[in-house]
């Protein structure tokens, strides 16, 4: 069977939107992973804690979500 350019054309298009629309579907914000090297148990955990909160509270003050 011989095939018209009239559906090639619309199998391109068709092909064209959709794929368009599957990587237009990205999470609006970047995931930003942050990684602090700070001891959170053993002699000095106030330290470490202390650190963690740091991280913690910057990054809800610039908006990011934080993976725990």
């Amino acid at each position: 069977m011989h095939k018209s350019p009239l559906t090639a054309f619309f199998l391109l298009a068709v092909l064209s939107a959709a794929s368009l629309l599957l990587t237009s579907c990205q999470p609006t914000k970047p995931l930003v992973k942050i990684g602090i090297n700070a001891e959170l148990i053993g002699e000095l955990p106030a330290v470490g804690i202390s650190c963690k909160h740091a991280v913690e509270l910057v990054a809800n003050l610039s908006d990011y979500s934080l993976n725990s």
